[in-house]
């Protein structure tokens, strides 16, 4: 695994006391022209541009912490809200790989992501809310994780295909980002695989993709489907179970 230098860290943790509860402040210094506050589960995030003065720094975070203050007295159920965190300098790690996040905010309507060593630079536009930038930043990732995992997934599909289904083929392969679906078939023979299985093991990735080869046989989920399943891997069970439990947690 090749060695990633955290050269773009630049985050600071604090807390705040709210009702008598410790409530942890995320700080993160970005390349940015705003600055913004969100509450999520784990606490409130804050974004600062690096660009301002020492002093407006400070004047803005206790702004920023003052008004999460009054938002958590109003609304608690603000806490519960699940938020990814983002940031220069996350490291995220994909199968036997490790990428770095370099955020970038730009005044422009659309936003863009280029992958170099290892540094995925993603320039977010500055426009977008909280909750779309999550979003867009997760769709960003798995646009450029695809590019770098797409071969060996295709290899490994036809390599099962012929394995287990050698009598039929299959037209193409897509790798994109879904939530509602690990994967999918098409009368046609056109498959797709959510990007969001590279973060599954090897084991479960075989079985999604055996999952879809299947439906070039039987396009249902009847117990003729299974029994096509079962005679590929007779341990399938194992790969449902895991994602069963752990399918919520493969995300970007």
């Amino acid at each position: 695994m090749p060695i990633i230098k955290k050269k773009f860290l630049d985050t600071d943790s604090q807390t705040l006391n709210v009702s008598e509860r410790q409530i942890p402040v995320l700080i993160h210094y970005e390349s940015r022209g705003n600055s913004r506050v969100s509450i999520g589960k784990k606490g409130v995030i804050i974004r600062i541009s690096r660009y301002l003065s020492k002093a407006d720094k400070s004047k803005q975070l206790d702004e920023f912490k003052n008004w999460a203050v009054k938002k958590i007295l109003q609304r608690p159920e603000l806490l519960v809200v699940q938020r990814k965190d983002f940031y220069t300098g996350k490291v995220v790690s994909i199968r036997d790989r490790s990428f770095v996040l370099d955020l970038k905010f730009v005044d422009s309507r659309n936003s863009r992501a280029r992958m170099k060593d290892n540094i995925l630079t993603l320039c977010i536009s500055s426009f977008l809310s909280e909750e779309r930038m999550e979003k867009t930043i997760s769709q960003l990732i798995s646009k450029c994780v695809a590019k770098e995992f797409y071969q060996g997934i295709s290899d490994r599909l036809h390599h099962l295909n012929e394995l287990h289904f050698p009598q039929k083929k299959i037209k193409t392969l897509k790798l994109k980002y879904a939530h509602s679906l690990w994967g999918s078939c098409s009368h046609e023979g056109n498959i797709s695989i959510s990007t969001r299985l590279l973060l599954a093991p090897d084991f479960v990735i075989d079985y999604v993709l055996v999952h879809e080869l299947a439906h070039l046989l039987v396009r249902n989920h009847s117990q003729k489907f299974w029994n096509v399943i079962a005679q590929a891997l007779p341990d399938f069970g194992k790969s449902e179970k895991w994602l069963k439990e752990n399918g919520k947690g493969c995300d970007f």
